[in-house]
């Protein structure tokens, strides 16, 4: 838990850059490749098969689409598909998130206010007129067609009763 480490590799590759040898002539050429072979196979096996535990299915087969493509076409393609599928995939996951956090009457909801008498009577006769529907997250296509459809499912439900419908936007993030 201490920098020691990080310190000390700091300055060893400082001191062998300040001395300006040519390490790459001291050191065997295979030494250097078999290196260079066992670093590659680690991040190979790292991101073929521990990434399975913490990417999720989606995440891994684009992964691995990535791979075989970089095998096949090329760095460039690999990484065009990579943004590709990761647009896609956000477009995905985005559209099935839901953003209804929660959904209130003023008969369900008594804010801590005081209020008169008969501003408490008429919300006790007329508070199911109002409703409170808060978001959260992101709104977009997806999300406000869903949430479009909830609010007419909530109408058709409560029907003439439902007049009024507060969306408080405070928890998304974006539109």
């Amino acid at each position: 838990r201490t920098r020691a480490v990080g310190v000390a590799t700091i300055a060893l590759t400082a001191s062998v850059l300040a001395s300006g040898l040519p390490l790459m002539n001291v050191l065997p050429r295979p030494l250097l490749g078999s290196l260079l072979m066992a670093n590659g196979v680690e991040l190979t096996k790292l991101w073929l098969w521990d990434a399975r535990r913490w990417i999720d299915r989606p995440g891994f087969a684009m992964l691995f689409a990535m791979i075989c493509s970089a095998l096949l076409f090329g760095q460039t393609a690999a990484v065009l598909l990579g943004a590709l599928c990761a647009v896609f995939l956000s477009h995905l996951r985005l559209s099935r998130a839901n953003a209804l956090k929660y959904h209130l009457t003023s008969r369900s909801c008594h804010p801590p206010a005081s209020r008169p008498h008969h501003a408490q009577a008429f919300l006790r006769r007329h508070g199911g007129a109002i409703h409170l529907i808060g978001l959260e997250g992101f709104l977009y296509g997806g999300t406000v067609s869903r949430l479009s459809r909830y609010v007419l499912r909530a109408s058709e439900r409560h029907g003439r009763e439902m007049r009024f419908v507060l969306l408080d936007l405070q928890a998304t993030h974006g539109i």
